[in-house]
């Protein structure tokens, strides 16, 4: 049973292939670290693309998308959302000196979400280099899970305590569905 499972899977991939509709990760929503672009190089790779106008309105009908804090490739936040949340935290670094990045995906294929958050954080190299004060936000909207990468010079500041405190308080969103409506900063 399992060998012939097997085959027609594998019959339907070369299919795909050979007519060239092969799915990516994304289009399967499904991510590891090293899928997710860094939204500061690559801010259109960070949202959903079907949106993109929207994303542009929402800036303000600028013509290309400004460099991001927040990569959210599967459009859980809407485009207002999304740039409430980059202006955010925009704001906030000014104030505390760091940086802050925030990826928003489904679910995570061949990563544990520490791992994943931490290469996110290292492939987007948040921080300052000199400080070494950056942090990066995980929200894995389907494995239900959230996770944060504090860099050397912020675990001052984002002790274990900070860290249940932002918990507790994006729990009831997620609960609900509204990940929009997150405030993270």
């Amino acid at each position: 049973m399992i060998i012939i499972h097997f085959a027609i899977l594998a019959q339907l991939l070369l299919i795909e292939k050979l007519f060239g509709i092969e799915q990516t990760r994304h289009e399967l929503n499904s991510y590891n670290s090293y899928d997710i672009p860094n939204p500061q190089n690559e801010p259109v790779g960070c949202i959903n693309n079907r949106k993109l106008p929207e994303y542009l309105e929402a800036y303000g009908n600028v013509s290309t998308l400004p460099p991001s804090w927040v990569c959210d490739p599967m459009g859980f936040a809407t485009p207002t959302q999304f740039v409430i949340m980059n202006n955010r935290i925009s704001n906030m670094m000014q104030k505390i000196e760091a940086q802050l990045g925030v990826v928003v995906i489904d679910k995570l294929i061949d990563e544990k979400e520490e791992k994943f958050t931490k290469n996110v954080f290292d492939n987007w190299k948040v921080g300052y280099s000199a400080k070494n004060g950056g942090v990066v936000l995980s929200l894995m909207v389907d494995d239900r899970y959230t996770y944060i990468q504090a860099g050397k010079n912020s675990k001052d500041v984002i002790t274990d305590k900070v860290r249940n405190e932002i918990f507790d308080e994006i729990s009831p969103y997620f609960r609900n569905g509204d990940y929009g409506q997150v405030r993270l900063v």
